[in-house]
């Protein structure tokens, strides 16, 4: 792998647990891997959400994440593809902590126009956290979705 993508090498593997937020409860794995000989950090999401009055039969959502370090910028880039069409390159903030990382996307393609969108990512020991929020124009971030993962 990459040197520069050693911050985050921790998170290859799989990992498993609960998702809960906007479309309600469910289960997700994600996996991540080095690719392209090891210059990117690819990984896949997969999100089950059971039924729930808003959604009768429930719901699966997928994206593809790649990682990679500007190297002129000196931070993480983020490029995600989701299943619903949208589009986003989130940039890495600076670091608050040195187990978390908080990437925010100014533009969403395919997103109403001034929809925003940011994911946090924080290690505790074997568990990773996400956090996915989404701002709409003009709007502050709100949570949309929460997931507590293990590795597996």
């Amino acid at each position: 792998m990459d040197e520069t993508l050693e911050p985050l090498a921790w998170l290859i593997g799989t990992w498993r647990g609960t998702a809960e937020g906007h479309p309600g409860r469910g289960t997700q794995e994600r996996r991540y891997e080095g690719v392209l000989r090891g210059q990117f950090l690819m990984g896949t999401n997969r999100t089950t959400w059971l039924p729930s009055d808003q959604q009768q039969q429930g719901e699966v959502h997928e994206d593809i994440s790649l990682i990679s370090f500007d190297r002129a910028a000196g931070r993480f880039v983020m490029h995600v593809f989701y299943v619903e069409r949208f589009v986003a390159e989130y940039l890495c903030g600076p670091q608050a902590t040195p187990d978390a990382w908080v990437f925010t996307a100014d533009r969403v393609q395919n997103g109403p126009s001034g929809m925003r969108s940011r994911e946090t990512l924080v290690r505790r020991g074997e568990i990773l956290e996400s956090r996915f929020e989404l701002a709409m124009a003009g709007k502050e971030f709100s949570l949309y979705t929460r997931e507590t993962l293990a590795r597996v």
